[in-house]
């Protein structure tokens, strides 16, 4: 019965976070972790449940999007703008509805009720349906304009898989070329302004992960807290 319900969840979600039961934050670990987790319990040679083989294909889809920096961008930014635009389509219906039921509700002084028919005086001219007709153009071209990729990840992957190490606290990244020193030497003030950047979001990711090590503390006075040793480490650096 537990296998049944698993697949039918995994078919009726579009959303690859809530596939993966993860986060829309999480690290690229913390996904790698939730797929080795879950593709076990909806692999058809242990899930003999109708409609196994498509949910397990759902998975690896979702965990191939996820897993890569690139893809993950592109797929976020995807979700944005589809929940923007049906934002922006329930806002006009309410509006409609709001509208046509006002309409409705008035009477003229001779007894009839008045015309529904719209003019420029309430607020709606021709600009306002320009700037309707405009607006699926406008989120189309957002949808589909690219968007400059990192120079680095803080996690190895397909894209970002030549490891580097920062002058400073020697934190560890990755980069995708490896003509990235001679972009990018040594001392000069570009190689500063990115190694800082490595630093400011390697601090934000274990920040996080101390703050989870904090709130298991509650529980078990005796597990360890490693990211909180390495952020304060940084701190005191």
């Amino acid at each position: 019965m537990e296998h049944v319900q698993l697949v039918r969840q995994i078919k009726t979600t579009k959303c690859y976070y809530k596939i993966l039961g993860v986060k829309k934050n999480s690290s690229t670990q913390e996904i790698k972790r939730a797929y080795k987790k879950l593709c076990p319990k909806v692999h058809p040679d242990k899930n003999k449940a109708l409609g196994s083989a498509e949910a397990f294909d759902k998975v690896n889809k979702a965990f191939r999007c996820l897993s890569d920096d690139t893809s993950r961008r592109k797929y976020d930014h995807t979700v944005f703008v589809d929940q923007y635009q049906h934002q922006q389509q329930n806002a006009r219906h309410r509006r409609s509805e709001t509208n046509h039921d006002s309409s409705e509700n008035k009477i003229d002084p001779n007894g009839g009720r008045e015309s529904q028919q719209k003019t420029e005086s309430d607020g709606r001219g021709p600009n306002f349906f320009i700037i309707l007709l405009m607006l699926p153009l406008l989120i189309y071209l957002l949808a589909y304009m690219p968007f400059p990729e990192p120079e680095y990840s803080l996690h190895e992957n397909q894209s970002y898989s030549i490891p580097m190490v920062t002058e400073k606290h020697g934190v560890e990244f990755f980069v995708k070329s490896s003509n990235f020193d001679v972009r990018y030497p040594l001392g000069s003030p570009t190689r500063a302004e990115i190694e800082n950047s490595v630093i400011r979001d390697y601090r934000n990711l274990v920040s996080r992960y101390c703050d989870v090590e904090l709130q298991r503390l509650q529980w078990n006075k005796n597990l360890p807290t490693p990211h909180c040793a390495k952020l304060n480490n940084l701190e005191v650096a």
